[in-house]
């Protein structure tokens, strides 16, 4: 059921980058949005990639990055970096950052990582090693990252991320109730629709609400 978790990571994405989370040592929120017909998108090596990238500085490039950016690009063809170099890259930066931030003229920055639906994985090894990934982050309990992830409440993830804090349900039934408000209101304020008849009407608000599931 569509709760309006994407809607929610959005405003918190949004509200991250407009409180002032940027710096000048580089941007401290890296985010991903999970969509299922990205399919091999959805691997655990791009979204690493894209993190890596977020986080990367505009005027320095962490030194976990430059080496393992020298080691597959010594030969020819150059080399692809493991899972395992991306995550050991991955953290090296998270470290690197807080130093950089400690340097600088706010010694108290976090860092943000975030991922939506991660329901919308396809199910299979990637899924899995995604949600491992994101369980042995929180694992750690490093102070100055922060890492949210949203989804349904599906078996594999509540179990996957057990070193994570206790999660935040959203109430379906206030959901259902507030589209149906919103429904409403948009029917009463369409010049085609609020002078039907009041049964046309409810059956509306019924097949949107009722059958829609939230979608």
């Amino acid at each position: 059921m569509g709760c309006g978790k994407t809607v929610l990571f959005s405003s918190i994405v949004n509200t991250i980058e407009d409180t002032d989370v940027l710096e000048p040592t580089g941007r401290l929120a890296a985010y991903f949005y999970c969509l299922y017909r990205k399919g091999a998108q959805h691997d655990l090596a791009p979204i690493l990639q894209s993190f890596i990238a977020q986080l990367c500085p505009l005027n320095h490039v962490p030194k976990a990055l430059q080496d393992l950016y020298n080691l597959h690009n010594s030969k020819f063809p150059p080399g692809i970096p493991s899972n395992k170099e991306l995550k050991e890259t991955f953290l090296a930066m998270i470290h690197e950052l807080r130093t950089l931030s400690q340097s600088s003229t706010t010694s108290d920055r976090n860092i943000f990582i975030l991922m939506d639906a991660l329901d919308e994985l396809p199910l299979g090894k990637s899924r899995d090693e995604i949600i491992g990934f994101l369980d042995e982050l929180a694992s750690y309990r490093i102070p100055h990252l922060h890492v949210l992830a949203t989804g349904r409440d599906e078996s594999d993830i509540r179990l996957g991320l057990k070193s994570w804090d206790r999660p935040i349900l959203i109430d379906k039934s206030k959901v259902a109730e507030d589209m149906r408000l919103y429904v409403n209101m948009e029917i009463k304020n369409d010049l085609g629709l609020f002078d039907k008849p009041v049964a046309t009407k409810d059956e509306i608000v019924r097949r949107l609400v009722d059958e829609g599931n939230g979608m």
